[in-house]
């Protein structure tokens, strides 16, 4: 598991509810407090200053401690840390870990969940400030399931979908252009987008329209307008930044909500590059499990742009495999990029390699002594330089949980952080009632008696008998007849073939 993460800077305007903190390393513990002016002793006398903040919180071992490997626990340490300094957060949380301990509706915090009750009305069309940024909120709608350009049925849907933007449709009205055919190529004839659903090309115009109502599934999750939550937009909400965004999911409905969730943070960092005003809030994107997500476009650039916009990014992923299969050959760039990498334990041995040799080599010089015996007895001393991983493969793979390997720069450190619950503030999830999501059958019954059909159902329709025989003709009965060999096949097709 892995950890990057922009550094985070310790603030002097907020001490007041910041423990100690303690990074433990192998040669010597270094200590940190607040109020020590981010500076650290070390043995040779010298100070180094400390960017990096940790919370130490003390708890009994094994006290409500599920046995991971503590990512978690470290996201929770930095959601801490952002919400006393009073900025904004981006949070994905497919496991609703965080917005049980975090969520403050006070605070005018958002939950980005169709099948929340607390998720406020959105629409597509409401984003929009030109239609040249169509195409930008298209491509984030339409991806690859892995890294793969030039598919012609991803970036067909997708300029399809970018024209019918201008209509300034509802999610209702894309659901329903998207069910009727006849209604797409009356609004795309004449145009150039009209020969990629040509009737003359049975197939390819099945595959495109196939392609552009994979969507209409996650569009019909949408709350209607006007069912009690306000309108929100990203647009809106990356120039006030007031409060936090949530974006969470059930298990069963993530593939759903996949296109909904990965477009509102792909739009969320496009309206976020642009270098903030005074008065506006750092916003931090704090996204876990970063592989449930489909192919962000927008990822890149902010993770490779963030200094600009100076919006930390925190990503949370299994293994450097996950990226690779999403964003190809710019998954090596994307990892290079964070300022700080906390490295936790994978039992993958690629894995643990790659991570051996992202920490880095140091070079040892040992000095070698040399005997001589005999009549030129003596000794030799040489020195002997040699250059070694500095953790090797096999103690990434046998980190205990709750211990970590940190990059910073060019230091490295080994440490152990506790874990410590959270109270929970905030219901997890609220199921939204949605006439059109219920069953039309009563799967109690089922499970008992199996479906309530009526008497007319249950009636079964006879199987088709042969037709009556002729009355020159007897009546046939199915018979099994014996296998013929092959010599008697042969002489029956010789005996038609000479009486015929």
């Amino acid at each position: 598991m892995a950890v990057s993460a922009e550094v985070l800077r310790h603030d002097q305007e907020h001490q007041s509810d910041r423990p100690f903190v303690e990074l433990t390393t192998r040669a010597n513990p270094l200590e940190y407090s607040p109020g020590d002016d981010r500076e650290q002793h070390e043995n040779n006398g010298r100070r180094r200053r400390a960017d990096v903040f940790a919370v130490k919180n003390d708890r009994d071992d094994g006290r409500k401690h599920h046995g991971g490997a503590g990512k978690s626990a470290l996201m929770f340490q930095v959601l801490r840390q952002v919400r006393s300094r009073g900025d904004s957060a981006i949070v994905y949380d497919p496991a609703r870990e965080f917005v049980k301990r975090f969520y403050d509706p006070t605070r005018g915090d958002v939950i980005l969940n169709p099948l929340d009750n607390r998720c406020p009305y959105w629409g597509p069309a409401e984003e929009l400030r030109s239609r040249s940024e169509a195409k930008a909120l298209a491509a984030s709608l339409f991806q690859p399931p892995q890294d793969k350009k030039g598919e012609f049925f991803i970036e067909s849907p997708q300029k399809i979908f970018a024209f019918l933007m201008a209509y300034g449709p509802t999610p209702d009205e894309l659901v329903e252009w998207m069910s009727n055919p006849q209604e797409i190529d009356r609004r795309l004839k004449g145009t150039e987008h009209a020969h990629l659903i040509d009737s003359h090309a049975h197939q390819q115009r099945a595959g495109v329209l196939a392609s552009l109502g994979l969507v209409a599934d996650s569009l019909r999750l949408l709350p209607k307008r006007g069912t009690g939550n306000a309108i929100w937009t990203a647009t809106e909400w990356a120039e006030k930044r007031q409060g936090w965004i949530f974006l969470t999911s059930l298990p069963a409905e993530r593939e759903a909500l996949r296109p909904l969730q990965s477009l509102w943070i792909d739009w969320l960092v496009l309206r976020l590059l642009n270098e903030p005003t005074k008065e506006q809030k750092r916003v931090w994107f704090v996204i876990d499990e970063l592989a449930s997500l489909q192919k962000l476009p927008q990822l890149h650039t902010a993770i490779t742009e963030s200094r600009k916009s100076r919006n930390p990014v925190v990503l949370g992923f299994q293994g450097k495999a996950q990226l690779e299969y999403l964003y190809g050959h710019l998954a090596e760039v994307m990892l290079s990029q964070p300022a700080t990498s906390v490295w936790l334990t994978t039992k993958e041995p690629n894995a643990g390699e790659w991570v051996s040799k992202f920490i880095g080599k140091v070079e040892i010089e040992r000095l070698r002594e040399t005997h001589f015996d005999g009549t030129r007895s003596g000794r030799n001393f040489a020195l002997d330089r040699q250059v070694e991983p500095l953790v090797l493969e096999s103690e990434i793979s046998g980190l205990a949980d709750l211990h970590a390997y940190m990059k910073y720069q060019n230091y490295v450190t080994y440490f152990s952080f506790p874990y410590f619950d959270m109270p929970e503030i905030a219901k997890p999830f609220e199921l939204r009632d949605r006439p059109d999501d219920r069953l039309p059958y009563d799967n109690k019954k089922i499970r008992r008696c199996g479906p309530a059909a009526t008497p007319e159902e249950l009636k079964q329709a006879p199987a088709p008998s042969a037709p009556p025989p002729e009355t020159n003709e007897p009546a046939t009965t199915e018979a099994v007849q014996p296998e013929l060999s092959l010599v008697s096949e042969v002489n029956e097709e010789q005996n038609v073939i000479t009486h015929g």
